[in-house]
């Protein structure tokens, strides 16, 4: 399998549909890798606010994923 299709099988909900919270946590983590990047790496520097907003989407999106798998249907 390519790696295109890990990717979409990673974001896909049990019935092969992409899941919005999934893309969506997904994209705000890189946005949170590349603000890392960028802060460690080069003389800009990230808003301490704008990061944690950012962070707090990725925990909030992909930590409902995570438990709605273990939660009674």
């Amino acid at each position: 399998m390519n790696i295109l299709g890990n990717f979409k099988t990673m974001l896909s909900e049990g019935d092969g549909n992409l899941s919005s919270k999934r893309v969506v946590g997904f994209l705000a983590f890189i946005c949170c890798a590349i603000a890392l990047f960028v802060d460690q790496f080069t003389g800009h520097k990230v808003t301490p606010d704008l990061f944690n907003a950012m962070m707090w989407i990725v925990v909030g999106s992909l930590g409902i994923t995570g438990v709605e798998k273990f939660a009674k249907k």
